[in-house]
Order: structure tokens, then sequence, then C-alpha cells
């Protein structure tokens, strides 16, 4: 769990300092009001979702076999 957690500090850094730099401050409010760490969770989560979502919309219009 402590890599995990490593992996979203990393992850919400990065977003974080890409997001300030490129100018998109409501953006940066938004996702980085509480630090990297819960960036990261918040990313890390919506990863997961999108991936779940992607699964299931490709399981229900794919063609028949």
């Amino acid at each position: 769990m402590e890599e995990l957690d490593s992996w979203a500090v990393a992850i919400g850094d990065n977003a974080c300092r890409y997001i300030s730099g490129a100018g998109h401050d409501s953006l940066y409010g938004a996702l980085c009001s509480n630090g990297p760490s819960a960036a990261g969770w918040r990313l890390l989560f919506f990863l997961a979702i999108f991936a779940a979502v992607t699964v299931l919309v490709w399981r229900m219009f794919r063609p028949a076999t």
C-alpha cells in the first residue's frame, strides 16, 4: 500500500506542476487544492473508473463472434 501511495503522490505532484505551469487555475484549484497526494488518488480513481466503463461499453457493443 505504501508503494501505491508513493505512486499517487508522484502522479499528483507531476499533474499539479503541469497544470499550474499551463495556467489552468480553475482545474488546479479543483484537483490540487488538498495537495499532490489527494490529486494523485483522484487521478488513480478516475483512471480505474474510466477503465471499468471502457471495458463494460466494449463488452456491450462488440461484434458477435
